[in-house]
């Protein structure tokens, strides 16, 4: 079973960056939204293209994209 643990994190949600994704099946984007759900947070997703944001964007409520990628911090501050 893929847990979240491990990832960087912003405000307590995990945060991908998926600036170097072209293209995502329906499997990958079914299998994020199920590991979204089953985890029981947001997961934030920045850098999306247009084809990634389309297959993405209608599926799971705790599946999101920054307006501006400058508000998310990957790393903790000191």
């Amino acid at each position: 079973m893929t847990t979240l643990e491990g990832l960087n994190c912003a405000g307590g949600e995990p945060v991908l960056d998926f600036s170097s994704i072209d293209r995502i099946d329906a499997a990958t984007a079914r299998a994020l939204e199920e590991l979204a759900d089953r985890s029981s947070v947001r997961i934030t997703l920045r850098g999306v293209n247009v084809g990634v944001y389309r297959a993405l964007n209608s599926g799971s409520s705790r599946i999101g994209f920054p307006s501006s990628p400058k508000k998310i911090a990957l790393e903790p501050q000191k």
